[in-house]
């Protein structure tokens, strides 16, 4: 089973307050990382790896929660998989 330990971290952006979240793998690398906005939904860039450290993918998410913009995946090895464009939530 896989445990992750998290890290919350307050931050404050033009009034709106964000949170900082990062959660590592057992092997003590980090997992993933990104803003969450005061309603609780992930908003902004958001970054999760392999246990090897390596970038697994990157992407943008909007105030509502939902993925937007370019997503980039990436093999084990740091190689690009794919890119994906998303719209509200929604693959284009």
């Amino acid at each position: 089973m896989l445990e992750t330990i998290n890290q919350d971290i307050p931050l404050f952006t033009e009034n709106i307050e964000q949170e900082l979240s990062k959660s590592y793998h057992e092997n003590s690398q980090l997992q993933s990382e990104g803003n969450y906005n005061k309603d609780d939904k992930k908003e902004g860039v958001q970054k999760h790896y392999h246990e090897n450290g390596q970038l697994k993918g990157e992407g943008n998410y909007n105030k509502d929660g939902k993925e937007e913009g370019l997503w980039k995946y990436y093999h084990k090895n740091g190689q690009l998989e794919v890119e994906k464009t998303f719209k509200d939530g929604k693959e284009i």
